[in-house]
Protein backbone atom coordinates (compact mmCIF):
# COMPACT_ATOMS: atom_id res chain seq x y z
CA UNK A 1 0.00 0.00 0.00
CA UNK A 2 1.63 3.24 -0.73
CA UNK A 3 1.89 6.08 1.91
CA UNK A 4 0.25 9.49 0.85
CA UNK A 5 2.08 12.82 1.56
CA UNK A 6 1.12 14.01 5.53
CA UNK A 7 -1.23 16.69 5.04
CA UNK A 8 0.24 20.18 6.19
CA UNK A 9 -2.24 20.51 9.21
CA UNK A 10 -1.16 17.26 10.27
CA UNK A 11 2.23 17.58 10.07
CA UNK A 12 2.53 21.22 11.73
CA UNK A 13 0.82 19.78 14.81
CA UNK A 14 3.18 16.77 14.82
CA UNK A 15 6.19 18.50 14.64
CA UNK A 16 4.54 21.17 17.34
CA UNK A 17 4.02 18.47 19.61
CA UNK A 18 7.23 16.71 18.98
CA UNK A 19 9.47 19.99 19.57
CA UNK A 20 7.53 20.29 22.99
CA UNK A 21 8.56 16.86 23.76
CA UNK A 22 11.87 17.22 23.16
CA UNK A 23 12.38 20.23 24.92
CA UNK A 24 10.21 19.13 27.81
CA UNK A 25 12.80 15.74 27.89
CA UNK A 26 16.23 18.04 27.48
CA UNK A 27 15.22 20.83 30.26
CA UNK A 28 14.83 17.36 32.54
CA UNK A 29 17.91 16.16 31.58
CA UNK A 30 19.66 19.37 32.37
CA UNK A 31 17.87 19.63 35.63
CA UNK A 32 19.31 16.15 36.56
CA UNK A 33 22.94 17.19 35.35
CA UNK A 34 22.49 20.59 37.76
CA UNK A 35 21.76 18.67 40.79
CA UNK A 36 24.59 16.18 40.05
CA UNK A 37 27.30 19.43 40.12
CA UNK A 38 25.48 21.04 42.88
CA UNK A 39 26.39 17.80 44.38
CA UNK A 40 29.95 17.54 43.51
CA UNK A 41 30.20 21.75 44.81
CA UNK A 42 31.26 23.44 41.08
CA UNK A 43 29.12 26.42 42.32
CA UNK A 44 30.19 28.56 38.44
CA UNK A 45 29.42 25.73 36.19
CA UNK A 46 26.14 25.47 38.00
CA UNK A 47 25.17 29.24 38.20
CA UNK A 48 25.90 29.09 34.15
CA UNK A 49 23.78 26.14 33.49
CA UNK A 50 21.33 27.25 35.59
CA UNK A 51 20.87 30.31 34.06
CA UNK A 52 20.62 28.89 30.47
CA UNK A 53 18.52 26.02 31.95
CA UNK A 54 15.69 28.95 33.21
CA UNK A 55 15.80 30.49 29.43
CA UNK A 56 14.71 27.17 27.87
CA UNK A 57 12.16 26.23 30.85
CA UNK A 58 10.60 29.58 30.27
CA UNK A 59 10.07 28.36 26.13
CA UNK A 60 8.82 25.46 27.39
CA UNK A 61 6.39 26.72 29.45
CA UNK A 62 4.95 28.29 27.03
CA UNK A 63 4.82 25.46 24.50
CA UNK A 64 3.45 23.68 27.65
CA UNK A 65 0.29 25.50 28.01
CA UNK A 66 -0.64 25.62 24.53
CA UNK A 67 0.13 21.59 24.02
CA UNK A 68 -1.82 21.57 27.39
CA UNK A 69 -5.01 23.18 25.84
CA UNK A 70 -5.00 21.51 22.60
CA UNK A 71 -4.53 18.17 24.86
CA UNK A 72 -7.37 19.69 27.14
CA UNK A 73 -9.94 20.65 23.79
CA UNK A 74 -9.98 16.68 22.72
CA UNK A 75 -13.69 15.64 23.80
CA UNK A 76 -12.45 11.85 23.85
CA UNK A 77 -10.71 10.24 27.11
CA UNK A 78 -8.87 7.98 25.66
CA UNK A 79 -7.24 10.27 23.00
CA UNK A 80 -6.66 12.88 26.33
CA UNK A 81 -5.13 10.10 28.22
CA UNK A 82 -2.34 8.95 25.56
CA UNK A 83 -1.75 12.42 24.82
CA UNK A 84 -1.10 13.62 28.81
CA UNK A 85 0.87 10.25 29.10
CA UNK A 86 3.16 11.26 25.99
CA UNK A 87 3.38 14.98 25.92
CA UNK A 88 3.08 16.10 29.56
CA UNK A 89 4.55 12.91 31.59
CA UNK A 90 6.98 11.94 28.63
CA UNK A 91 5.60 8.03 28.77
CA UNK A 92 6.83 5.99 25.71
CA UNK A 93 4.37 4.29 23.86
CA UNK A 94 5.04 0.55 25.55
CA UNK A 95 4.82 2.64 29.14
CA UNK A 96 1.29 4.14 28.03
CA UNK A 97 0.01 0.36 26.59
CA UNK A 98 1.12 -0.69 30.16
CA UNK A 99 -0.78 2.23 31.72
CA UNK A 100 -3.59 2.33 30.01
CA UNK A 101 -4.01 -1.73 29.20
CA UNK A 102 -4.04 -1.21 25.77
CA UNK A 103 -1.86 -2.92 23.12
CA UNK A 104 1.02 -0.43 22.08
CA UNK A 105 -0.35 -0.86 18.26
CA UNK A 106 -3.20 0.61 19.87
CA UNK A 107 -1.88 3.09 21.84
CA UNK A 108 0.18 4.05 18.35
CA UNK A 109 -3.37 4.67 16.35
CA UNK A 110 -4.91 6.47 19.27
CA UNK A 111 -2.07 8.99 19.49
CA UNK A 112 -2.48 9.40 15.76
CA UNK A 113 -6.31 9.80 15.73
CA UNK A 114 -5.62 12.49 18.36
CA UNK A 115 -3.30 14.65 16.37
CA UNK A 116 -5.53 14.50 13.52
CA UNK A 117 -8.24 15.80 15.84
CA UNK A 118 -6.03 18.80 16.93
CA UNK A 119 -4.46 19.67 13.40
CA UNK A 120 -8.14 19.76 12.24
CA UNK A 121 -9.95 21.39 15.25
CA UNK A 122 -7.36 24.53 14.40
Amino acid sequence: MERTAEPEALARVREEFRRTFDLHRAIGNELEFCRRLRDCGSQQALATLADEAELRARALGNGLSEVREKIASLQDGRLRAVMEARYLNLHTFDEIADILYYSRRHVVRLHKKALSVIAYAD
